[in-house]
């Protein structure tokens, strides 16, 4: 693992020092840190020190727990038992009671009512009736049924008082247990300055694929979060009450785009109404209420937690004191695709259907089955469709136990972590407690293409011989591992198979997982149109050394690291863009000092300078002064730079938009640096390429759009419509806009109109080439 605050060099001591600190520590670190050496423990010999105490400790006691916890079972099974038997019993001689009363109560009522005519009756009848009339019969059957009923409700009222005090006692109790509970969810999160690196993938809407890249997320003294990528801080946000662990975003796009406005309470909280905005736009109906506690309260619509552009899917339901209650209903589209229920606490209960962890318009996946406690229980599926089709159909899942840890059991269906339309990866095997075991199959749209053997002990540890897939794996880029492990490391030659190609190299024998000697290995983004290979040596699964890197076996770039082993980038770098490709050969020349870029940094494409700028040199390695940034959709079709002014990290002023070197847009940030568009602005369209020269033409106040906007193609206007001038990004009154997917050969508008950013009343699908119209669609008012 790397330094967060020197991402080049591994961490490899732990400070064990008696004060509050990030405790990881580098090489770099340590020097800075000051505090004796034998504070410092390497980080091996940390993991041996720690496994001791806890071994003296016994803190390791899953016996004794699980001893006790039998114990408490049967001691609660027990208990229910007991207090069953003593509801039943007494429920059962309280019926007998008013059975016998009203028994005898009816013998005296039939009595009178089955003797009309005297005369007739028999003579037992008589003679019961003559002892009532001589005789106090009644009188002291009703002395002795009010006997026998005082009895009853003494009972009862000693039973009722007994249950109260009990309740009152079990409530004490329940208090110190849920103090204990609480005490560790209420866990103070204590702010420290720290630097994380994210990583995360983008769409590539020209190459139809995901790209890998990176970014830096820093918590800074001044209780900001900062969101960084190559240089340039992408957002900032200031953290108002440090006391609560901030929600950090991990979505490229959300960072970029999402911002949530509304009001904050005298203790910092969040109160009143807050809502979302996307891209300047307000999102309908998103949001919802805070109560002056803080607490989220009432009806609110939610967005999912991986939201971007193509993956717009909402969650809307119930709040109460900050829990969710009730039904919750997941939707797609404007549609109600799925859903199920919280209990009092909260948690999930009950038969749900929900969006996967992973879901977007081309992984199209929802998960069914049952909860208990928040908890997956029993039998669960895993569905899949096209975004074009009706039904799902089952591709996967498998049985969770029916105790209260989701542990899956026997044979399971899993699917990638990536799995999209484009790579239908599953991995198919057996579960033991939770731990996958023996035999795992690996298949590729339904063909086996891979797998091997974990251990029979339920350890989950990889052994013996495997075939796995890349990372990335999807139809144009099938790139297969093959090789040994040993106790889950990988050992010996690795061979990694391209389409015409074997590449790869080693790890040490003894098992540690480290690379080691010659290797070639291909860059985390290839595909067809970008066989990248990368060639140079690992010392103890370290690079060192020169590396270089190969473009459809030509080399056009690389560089050196040191020699120590930390793996830092030194001088010189020639390095490819994270889309690097035949249509977009983006690169970038400069010098790196210590594993950060610095100084003045070029970008050419296909080998001519097109733009870049100046790094600062105190090893923060932001971006400073005058820069020509590229887009992230940059290539032959789309050449689209930005040009403008970056102080420390943070876009200011006038910023320009060039299209193959002609202006066609832009506007301004603010002076603060917080990269919130103010005033007049022309932007490009979403997949603005060469047969799609969209712009858009408004006004921004505070980051959000408002009065009028229009939409030009080519220079010309062809649509629009107003936003409210009250500053909340919302869509207000008649509007056109532009069919996704918008372009020469199809020129498709949508003309409807808006009520507080909703669409009403009929709409009507134009094609601008055949001054055609294609259908009407009609939205509730």
């Amino acid at each position: 693992m790397l330094c967060n605050f020197h991402p080049q060099i591994p961490i490899s001591l732990i400070c064990v020092a008696p004060h509050k600190c990030q405790r990881k520590l580098c090489v770099e670190c340590q020097y800075e840190h000051k505090v004796e050496i034998r504070q410092t423990v390497p980080i091996n010999k940390f993991r041996e020190q720690v496994i001791k105490k806890f071994s003296e400790l016994k803190i390791d006691g899953t016996s004794e727990l699980t001893q006790l916890r039998m114990k408490q079972k049967q001691m609660l099974s027990q208990t229910e038992i007991q207090i069953k038997n003593m509801w039943s019993d007494l429920t059962e001689l309280t019926k007998q009671i008013y059975n016998m009363i009203e028994k005898k109560n009816k013998q005296f009522i039939d009595l009178i009512n089955n003797n009309d005519n005297f005369a007739e009756s028999s003579f037992t009848d008589l003679d019961k009736l003559v002892q009532i009339m001589n005789e106090k019969i009644l009188d002291e059957w009703n002395i002795e049924k009010n006997s026998q009923l005082t009895k009853l409700e003494a009972v009862q009222i000693w039973f009722g008082k007994e249950m109260q005090a009990f309740h009152q006692k079990y409530n004490e109790q329940m208090k110190v247990i849920l103090q204990i509970v609480q005490a560790q969810n209420d866990e103070k999160f204590i702010w420290k300055e720290a630097i994380y690196q994210q990583k995360c993938n983008i769409w590539d809407q020209y190459g139809l694929k995901f790209i890998n890249t990176k970014f830096l997320i820093k918590f800074t003294k001044e209780q900001e979060i900062q969101y960084i990528r190559d240089g340039s801080i992408i957002t900032s946000f200031r953290i108002n009450d440090i006391t609560v662990k901030p929600n950090v975003l991990t979505n490229l796009e959300q960072i970029q785009f999402l911002r949530w406005f509304g009001s904050y309470g005298k203790n910092n909280q969040k109160v009143g109404k807050w809502k979302a905005i996307w891209k300047g736009e307000s999102l309908k109906d998103v949001g919802g209420q805070y109560s002056n506690e803080g607490k989220k309260q009432g009806n609110w619509k939610e967005i999912i937690p991986n939201y971007w552009s193509k993956a717009q899917a909402y969650e809307i339901g119930e709040y109460i004191e900050g829990q969710r209650r009730g039904t919750w209903q997941q939707y797609y589209k404007d549609q109600c695709i799925f859903g199920g229920e919280y209990n009092d606490k909260g948690e999930k209960n009950g038969i749900w259907r929900e969006f996967w962890s992973g879901f977007w318009e081309k992984s199209f996946v929802i998960y069914n089955g049952e909860y208990k406690n928040d908890k997956k229980v029993g039998k669960w599926e895993i569905l899949w469709k096209t975004e074009d089709e009706i039904q799902f159909k089952k591709i996967g899942g498998g049985q969770y136990n029916l105790g209260d840890a989701e542990v899956k059991i026997g044979q399971w269906i899993e699917l990638s972590e990536g799995f999209w339309d484009k790579s239908q990866v599953t991995y198919c095997g057996e579960y033991q407690n939770g731990k996958k075991v023996g035999g795992w199959n690996i298949y590729y749209k339904q063909e086996k293409i891979g797998g091997g053997q974990y251990d029979k002990n339920g350890n989950e540890t990889q052994v013996g011989q495997w075939v796995e897939l890349s990372e990335g794996f999807w139809d144009r880029s099938q790139i297969i591992y093959c090789g040994n492990y040993l106790n889950g490391k990988r050992v010996g030659k690795w061979k990694i198979l391209m389409e015409n190609r074997v590449i790869g190299g080693s790890y040490d024998e003894l098992g540690s997982g480290n690379k080691i000697g010659l290797w070639i290995e291909q860059s985390e983004g290839i595909w067809e149109r970008s066989v990248i290979t990368y060639n140079g040596e690992y010392k103890n699964g370290k690079k060192i050394g020169k590396w270089d890197t190969y473009y459809e076996n030509k080399k056009i770039a690389g560089g050196s690291y040191d020699e120590q082993g930390n793996e830092l980038m030194i001088g010189q770098w020639i390095n490819l863009s994270e889309g690097f490709y035949d249509d977009s050969q983006v690169t970038y020349c400069g010098g790196y000092q210590n594993g950060k870029k610095v100084g003045r940094w070029d970008t050419l494409f296909q080998n001519k300078k097109i733009g870049g700028g100046q790094y600062d040199s105190q090893g923060e390695e932001l971006k400073i002064g005058q820069w020509i940034d590229l887009s992230d959709g940059f290539q032959y079709y789309s050449q689209v730079t930005y040009q403008g002014e970056y102080k420390i990290g943070k876009k200011v002023g006038r910023w320009d938009i060039y299209f193959q070197g002609s202006k066609i847009g832009g506007g301004l940030f603010d002076e603060k640096g917080d990269g919130i568009k103010i005033g007049q602005w022309v932007e490009l369209g979403d997949g603005f390429w060469e047969k799609s020269q969209v712009t858009y033409n408004g006004h921004y106040n505070n980051g959000k759009k408002n009065g009028q906007w229009d939409i030009l193609y080519r220079g010309s206007k062809i649509g629009g419509g107003s936003y409210d001038l009250g500053g909340n990004g919302i869509k207000v009154g008649k509007w056109i806009e532009l069919k996704d997917g918008f372009y020469q050969m199809s020129q498709i508008t949508q003309n409807g109109e808006y009520e507080f950013g909703k669409k009403i009343g009929t709409w009507i699908e134009m094609d601008l080439n055949r001054c055609q119209k294609l259908h009407e669609f009609n939205y509730d008012h």
